[in-house]
């Protein structure tokens, strides 16, 4: 039988009277196997227990020094480095005329790393151990001794059993159009409230000379019409397209060149009519008043209604995860922020609860500074208040949060604890109550120290520098792996809440991936990136509701991709509609005046039309151009 701990680079040329090494291996009991002696305490122990049969050493590097581990002392021994570190055993009686000599010891040697080799940093040897201190277990570093209040002893972890069905609640037909789901987390009233508070603002920027109370969208700009739903539709439908179609300018979807020209684009509205719904656009009534304090108010009834059905259409898995996400901004604005860790490092910052595995978007909140709760957070601290702020819809459902150094605090994790929540996530050291004597144990490579304190464990662990991890969800155990995909040989030990929380942290990198393939809108105003963004999270979640709905997927991969769900919403939100058919009547229908009572073309006399000049049909045909090189315009004709 192959024993989990024998190496498959044994040198087929050692031999012991003839015999290979791999066939006096075998003739190993599986009861008598203890595996690779890895450190002092294990030799010892297994040492006593083959003293009687075979002779066992371990040899290795400390300090670039070679140590008889048995002997606790330098050596001058000689050994391959290629092998060195592997346990050797020598087989007495057994059948083959051995009889314990020197010639006839085995020792095979192999590299093994600094983690092996306990480095006490005080020079003391293991034999000076107090005779009351419990022997330590084989293969398991001893841990140091946990300050007062905490202890070395694991805690016993009850994470209660998660019964919620998972999955969408939109209660919508299995093959329902795609802009159903968007409808279901904008609301039905979306379009017409942007149309309406869009007529407002035209109204109150280019108020009529002479006000009419009977018309509320009375404007005062000539190239100005009210706008309706339809028009607003097809308005959203041109910028979802244009964060597919990247052009460097959006004026090249009008163009006269048809290698760029947008047929779809153009015929949905003329250039002018766009810009002038992107210079009119707005989602709040500018004639409310508006409340205190209220940063966003430009936006905060749409906020107000994503914040509102973002929980109701989706039950999520029982792992969520906290975390910053942000929306680009390079102008001024007073609350700004910059991360350098992130993609997008400078613009509006937005704490985001998501859903471990789909990265659906449950709760979110703007940052506009500290001033907003400033007291509570003076009292808790603001990674406190965001959490248990985005939390408040989801405590006492047996969930598992999970967050990065910024929110951790063992406050928090107990507070949660107390709300049937359980808390994973990486540590600051500095953070209140964490002892500081967990920061001044000193540790090897890829080794851990572990004190815990009721359900709450802290673990420290060091790879390249010292991870620090709180948790009320893990019960301190650690795994093997490889230390990466193209060194599977390069087996590490690592505490199982590191793997844990690498699996479970990326719900809202997960939706900020897909929030970054396809931007939505051409901004211009701070408030109007805002509200693209918000929009723009509201189609990834769409998309996550369709998707997971829709499944069993076709095999094709591209006919439920992200790219294919915003082009169905392009065509649902355009199709069938033109803004062109709104144009100014035809020339049949203007009032004429005739100034020239002869006819110098038979059947034909020059008139001047009333209203405004358009461009004279003459000069277009033959390419005329004014000098400023526009088309020229007549009100002859």
């Amino acid at each position: 039988m192959a024993h989990p701990g024998k190496s498959s680079k044994t040198p087929s040329a050692l031999t012991n009277n003839g015999k290979p090494w791999t066939d006096i291996w075998n003739q190993v009991d599986d009861d008598d196997f203890t595996g690779w002696v890895t450190n002092w305490d294990e030799a010892q122990q297994v040492r006593q227990k083959f003293e009687n049969s075979s002779s066992l050493r371990f040899v290795g590097h400390k300090k670039s020094k070679n140590f008889d581990l048995f002997q606790g002392e330098e050596t001058n021994q000689s050994y391959d480095s290629d092998h060195a570190g592997h346990a050797a055993r020598d087989l007495h009686g057994q059948g083959d005329g051995t009889d314990g000599s020197d010639e006839d010891e085995m020792e095979i040697d192999e590299e093994i790393d600094n983690h092996d080799v306990v480095n006490d940093d005080d020079g003391s040897d293991d034999n000076d151990r107090d005779e009351n201190e419990a022997p330590p277990i084989p293969g398991q570093r001893r841990m140091p001794n946990a300050p007062e209040g905490w202890s070395n002893d694991l805690p016993d972890i009850n994470v209660r059993a998660y019964t919620e069905q998972v999955g969408p609640k939109c209660n919508l037909a299995y093959d329902a159009p795609e802009l159903d789901y968007l409808m279901c987390l904008i609301g039905d009233d979306f379009f017409e409230m942007i149309a309406r508070n869009t007529n407002i603002n035209a109204a109150s920027k280019r108020p009529p000379v002479e006000p009419d109370d009977r018309d509320e969208f009375a404007c005062s700009d000539p190239a100005w019409t009210p706008t309706n739903k339809d028009e607003i539709k097809a308005f959203i439908s041109i910028n979802i397209l244009m964060g597919i179609n990247h052009t460097s300018e959006y004026q090249d979807c009008w163009s006269n060149d048809p290698a760029l020209r947008n047929e779809f684009v153009s015929s949905l509205m003329t250039k002018n009519r766009y810009e002038k719904l992107s210079q009119y656009l707005h989602c709040s009534n500018v004639r409310q008043p508006v409340e205190e304090n209220d940063k966003v108010h430009k936006v905060s009834n749409f906020i107000k209604t994503l914040q509102r059905n973002f929980p109701l259409m989706f039950v999520p898995g029982q792992s969520l995860s906290v975390d910053e996400a942000m929306i680009k901004f390079n102008g001024r604005l007073s609350w700004k922020q910059y991360m350098p860790p992130k993609p997008t490092k400078w613009g509006i910052k937005l704490w985001c609860l998501c859903d471990s595995v789909t990265g659906y978007c449950l709760a979110f909140q703007v940052y506009t500074g500290r001033a907003v709760n400033q007291q509570e957070v003076q009292t808790f601290g603001l990674g406190y208040t965001v959490v248990m702020g985005l939390m408040r819809e989801f405590l006492l459902q047996n969930h598992i949060v999970y967050a990065d150094n910024f929110f951790s605090s063992i406050p928090l994790v107990e507070d949660l604890l107390q709300a049937d929540t359980c808390y994973c996530g990486t540590l600051r050291k500095d953070r209140v109550g964490v002892p500081r004597a967990l920061s001044e144990v000193k540790l090897d490579k890829y080794d851990n120290v572990k004190w815990a304190k009721d359900q709450v464990m802290l673990t420290k662990w060091k790879d390249k520098r010292d991870f620090y991890t709180i948790s009320t969800s893990n019960d301190g155990s650690d795994i093997h792996k490889p230390r990466t995909r193209f060194q599977q040989r390069n087996i590490i030990t690592i505490p199982s809440v590191i793997a844990e929380y690498n699996a479970q942290m990326g719900g809202v990198d997960h939706a900020d991936q897909l929030r970054s393939y396809y931007n939505v809108g051409r901004t211009g105003r701070w408030w109007k990136y805002l509200f693209w963004g918000l929009l723009n999270v509201a189609i990834i979640n769409a998309y996550i509701l369709w998707e997971v709905s829709s499944r069993p997927h076709p095999r094709n991969r591209r006919s439920w991709s992200l790219k294919s769900f915003k082009m169905a919403l392009v065509h649902q939100l355009g199709d069938g509609f033109s803004s062109l058919k709104h144009r100014a009547s035809s020339d049949g229908d203007r009032p004429i005046e005739k100034i020239v009572a002869r006819e110098p073309v038979p059947g034909h006399s020059l008139v001047a039309f009333a209203e405004r000049k358009k461009v004279c049909r003459q000069c277009k045909k033959v390419g005329r151009k004014a000098p400023c090189g526009d088309s020229i315009q007549t009100k002859f004709g």
